[in-house]
């Protein structure tokens, strides 16, 4: 699968109860990066990175073909901008 380590996260961390657990997402992606070891969260950023540089894979469906139950025009972000938040958090915390 090409983007592996997205649809782990997608699919452990915003299954379709996600929104018991945490207030928001940016809530679950610092609990994944509390409870992943780094080199999870290093291939997460690799493979974000490569979505980022193929706009034409970012589409509306993206999310849901990966397992995951979130939607970021619930928090006024396109799905690239989401991604590239998720991005800017990984990056914060691996090289």
């Amino acid at each position: 699968m090409q983007y592996e380590n997205i649809a782990y996260l997608l699919g452990a961390y915003f299954h379709q109860d996600w929104f018991y657990d945490h207030q928001n997402s940016d809530e679950v992606i610092l609990y994944f990066l509390d409870r992943e070891s780094s080199d999870r969260c290093s291939a997460l950023r690799q493979e974000i990175i490569g979505l980022l540089s193929n706009p034409e894979e970012i589409l509306q469906e993206f999310i849901a073909e990966h397992n995951g139950y979130y939607e970021p025009a619930a928090d006024e972000l396109t799905i690239r901008e989401w991604f590239e938040n998720i991005l800017a958090a990984l990056s914060s915390r691996v090289k």
